[in-house]
């Protein structure tokens, strides 16, 4: 599968999920192992201090994970604060273990 198939058939899934959707998540890079999501920051996905919601960064890494692990049975996702001067900073790590399980609906 080419680069831009791949691409364009995660983009296609993620229009799916309607959660993404809600939360405005937009697909920044899809390659073999490493799909990275955008989520910008609102009040959408802040808690009471006004900081990203861990929910939404767990269900952010868990989308990226689940696509990246398509063929590959554990990943880690990384999450990232980028600020207005470009600087990245660290936020959380997620490692998961993805087992394959016949689709059956």
């Amino acid at each position: 599968m080419t680069h831009t198939a791949l691409f364009q058939r995660v983009a296609h899934s993620l229009a799916r999920q309607g959660l993404m959707q809600h939360l405005q998540v937009s697909l920044l890079r899809v390659e073999p192992g490493c799909v990275e999501l955008a989520l910008p920051y609102g009040d959408k996905v802040t808690q009471q201090q006004g900081g990203f919601h861990g929910g939404a960064m767990g269900a952010l890494s868990d989308i990226a994970g689940g696509y990246a692990g398509k063929r590959i049975v554990v990943t880690t996702a990384e999450v990232t604060h980028l600020d207005a001067e470009g600087r990245t900073t660290l936020c959380a790590v997620m490692q998961q273990t993805l087992v394959p399980v016949p689709q059956t609906y």
